[in-house]
């Protein structure tokens, strides 16, 4: 997998925050696609075959979790890695959100340099 340029949905309720994101990965070289609910996201996961994706646990209508297991039962995204994302560290909970399939869990606000770093690691294959 290429970790140079990697294709990467960001979602995110907070649109400010959600375009401060897209900014810096595609400063970093990645093909960044943000949407600001989940709905959104699964439409555009029809056409955009995202390497990862950055999901904020809080949602409205639908929560991060429930987006992440949307996205895992589909064929199409079977693969893509998730980082789950929260302003709200002390609720999230490490087993939910292993079991819903996140590979790493970030707190807002997040330094963007460990964003950078978290969007590499989550593709490096395991040791």
């Amino acid at each position: 997998m290429d970790t140079e340029h990697l294709r990467v949905l960001v979602v995110d309720d907070d649109s400010d925050a959600a375009e401060l994101t897209c900014e810096l990965l595609q400063s970093l070289g990645h093909e960044v696609k943000s949407a600001n609910d989940a709905e959104h996201a699964l439409e555009l996961l029809e056409t955009f075959d995202a390497q990862v994706a950055i999901l904020d646990l809080t949602l409205p209508g639908m929560s991060g979790y429930e987006l992440a297991a949307r996205i895992r039962a589909r064929k199409a995204s079977a693969s893509t890695r998730l980082i789950a994302l929260s302003g709200y560290d002390h609720t999230m909970d490490r087993a939910r959100t292993e079991q819903a399939g996140f590979s790493l869990r970030l707190s807002k606000p997040v330094p963007l340099d460990v964003l950078a770093q978290s969007v590499f690691a989550s593709v490096k294959p395991a040791a």
